[in-house]
């Protein structure tokens, strides 16, 4: 058999016809909700273990769900503590800017900008770019660092990109 089955004959049509969930099928990904609210209030000293579990895609969920009420000093301590301006998945770390944007947290301005300065998917990059063009100083600093990141940038990216921050 070129294409082996991790499961058997049996177990294949127990998953197929039968009622309930296997036995040692992978547990339910955690509540976003439960873990905003963690994430927001919750002592970080116990949540730590846990949060260093969660998959990419759990991360970039509860981000985005964090109202943008969350204190500053909330999110320096979750950056302190996990790394979010520095996280090297680039789908995490935009969540993580586009959070601290809502929330206004000034603080991660300058790693926003080196993160603009190496990643070039607009599909990362854009969502950030429209979200500072929302207040006056967001938008002179979208157009700082455009200027910088352009020559980077994919033609493409670059002028959608020029299209978002014309004044």
């Amino acid at each position: 058999n070129q294409n082996p089955s991790p499961l058997s004959k049996a177990e294949l049509t127990a998953w197929l016809y039968d009622a309930g969930i296997l036995a040692g099928a992978a547990p339910a990904p955690p509540s976003v909700g439960t873990d905003v609210d963690a994430m927001i209030s919750g002592d970080l000293k116990t949540l730590t273990p846990k949060m260093r579990q969660w998959s990419p895609r759990h991360w970039m969920e509860v981000l985005a769900a964090v109202p943008e009420s969350i204190s500053a000093a909330r999110l320096a301590e979750l950056d302190r503590e996990f790394k979010l301006s520095a996280n090297p998945n680039a789908e995490i770390a935009a969540a993580w800017f586009g959070l601290t944007l809502r929330a206004g947290y000034s603080a991660a301005l300058a790693p926003l900008q080196s993160y603009l300065l190496t990643t070039g998917q607009l599909t990362l990059i854009e969502p950030l770019y429209e979200q500072l063009m929302q207040t006056e100083p967001g938008a002179t600093a979208a157009r700082r660092i455009y200027a910088l990141a352009r020559h980077g940038y994919h033609p493409f990216v670059a002028r959608r990109l020029e299209e978002l921050i014309k004044p």
